[in-house]
């Protein structure tokens, strides 16, 4: 989990933003990033637990189990 607010002259063309990631894996290592780019002042208490609990979702999804029982279909 990452939380990122960056000083305006690092991100111009997002000026009062903050961005909230995190990692999700397929079981043999990072597999890609999931995040949320929002306002400076929202509220972190509440979105930190989602992005952190999609990418336990998709990292869920993307386990190799997963991915042959999506193949039977």
């Amino acid at each position: 989990m990452q939380i990122c607010i960056p000083e305006e002259k690092e991100f111009p063309d997002f000026p009062g933003c903050g961005l909230i990631t995190a990692r999700y894996t397929n079981g043999q290592g990072v597999a890609g990033s999931i995040g949320i780019l929002g306002p400076m002042r929202m509220p972190y208490s509440s979105v930190v637990p989602v992005v952190d609990y999609m990418a336990r979702l998709i990292s869920g999804a993307m386990t190799s189990e997963s991915i042959q029982e999506m193949k039977k279909l």
